[in-house]
């Protein structure tokens, strides 16, 4: 008869480890009814081949150059500059991570593996 220690040991081996897929959707587009001034981040959902998928809303504006870089109403964090248009620049928020309360690759789940011990290079590659 093994010993706790070796059977434990035998148990995940034996175990299967899978990969386990997130995506962040990032859009300029608000949900209805959502607050467009407002970075939101929606639930993680989980797709029927067990990936995980959220979507994410960045506020995006277009001012005229003269006019001052918008900031998060939330934090205060200055909008980086997206894009030039004639007569027009583009800001989009650039406070995700002062916001997002579940990051990419912090999920745990009902797996044998919780997805905050995929190695993040993992992650970012798929």
């Amino acid at each position: 008869m093994p010993s706790p220690t070796q059977q434990l040991y035998e148990d995940l081996r034996l175990t299967p480890i899978v990969p386990i897929l997130q995506y962040a959707f990032v859009s300029n587009v608000p949900r209805p009814g959502a607050d467009n001034s407002r970075v939101d981040f929606a639930g993680w959902q989980e797709c029927p081949n067990g990936a995980l998928f959220q979507m994410v809303y960045l506020p995006h504006v277009c001012l005229k150059p003269a006019e001052s870089v918008p900031t998060c109403p939330d934090c205060g964090a200055p909008f980086k500059k997206t894009r030039e248009y004639p007569g027009l620049v583009g800001f989009e928020a650039s406070c995700t991570d002062e916001h997002d309360t579940e990051p990419l690759g912090h999920r745990h789940t009902n797996s044998p593996q919780s997805v905050s011990q995929v190695p993040k290079s993992q992650l970012e590659n798929r």
